[in-house]
C-alpha cells in the first residue's frame, strides 16, 4: 500500500480541474483552455527534463539499448492517446456538457479504471478474481445510474412535489442555479 498516498494526492488533482475549467468555459474554449494547459505542462516537463538530466536520472537511452525503438513508439503513443484524445476529448465534451459536470468526469474517469482492470489481464496477465469482476459490474451500474438520473441532466424533467394537509407545491422543469 507504499502507493496509496501518491494516488489520493492525483486523484484531488484530478478532481479540481473539471470544478475549475466548468466555470472557464463559459468564457474560454475548451481549445484556448487545452492549449493553455499543454503550455504550462511543456513548460514544467521542461524544468523537470532539466533536473533530472542534471542529476543524471534519465534512462530512457538505457530503455532503448535494452528494448530497442519499441520504447520509443510507446512513449510517443502514451503521450499522444493520454493527450490528444483524453484531454481533447474531456474538455470538448466538458464544454458541451451544460448540465453537469459529473457526468463528464465518471465518464471519463471512472470507464478507464474498468477498460484497465479488463485489458491488464490480457495485456500483463494480471490476476482478476470473482470480486473485482463484481465490483467492475457494480462500478459501471453505477456510474449509468448516475448519469441517466442526474437531475442537471440537459434533457431531464425535472419534478418536484411537495405537500402536507393544506397545501400542495408543484413545479416541474425546475432551473437549476448556474455556478
Amino acid at each position: 500500500m507504499h502507493y496509496l498516498a501518491t494516488a489520493l494526492i492525483a486523484a484531488i488533482g484530478w478532481s479540481i480541474p473539471p470544478l475549475i475549467d466548468r466555470f472557464n468555459l463559459r468564457y474560454v474554449n475548451s481549445i484556448s483552455i487545452l492549449a493553455f494547459r499543454a503550455l504550462i505542462i511543456g513548460i514544467i516537463g521542461i524544468v523537470t527534463l532539466f533536473i533530472i538530466t542534471k542529476k543524471r536520472q534519465i534512462n530512457i537511452k538505457e530503455a532503448v539499448e535494452k528494448k530497442g525503438k519499441l520504447i520509443i513508439i510507446l512513449l510517443l503513443v502514451s503521450a499522444f492517446s493520454g493527450y490528444l484524445l483524453g484531454h481533447f476529448g474531456f474538455y470538448t465534451s466538458l464544454g458541451k456538457a451544460k448540465g453537469s459536470v459529473v457526468q463528464v468526469v465518471l465518464i471519463s474517469h471512472c470507464l478507464p479504471v474498468i477498460l484497465v482492470a479488463i485489458l491488464a489481464p490480457i495485456i500483463y496477465k494480471d490476476k482478476i478474481n470473482f470480486k473485482m469482476i463484481l465490483g467492475i459490474i457494480v462500478t459501471l451500474i453505477g456510474v449509468c445510474m448516475v448519469i441517466f438520473f442526474n437531475p442537471n441532466h440537459a434533457h431531464a424533467k425535472h419534478t418536484l412535489s411537495v405537500a402536507n394537509s393544506k397545501h400542495t407545491l408543484s413545479v416541474t422543469n425546475m432551473v437549476h442555479p448556474k455556478f
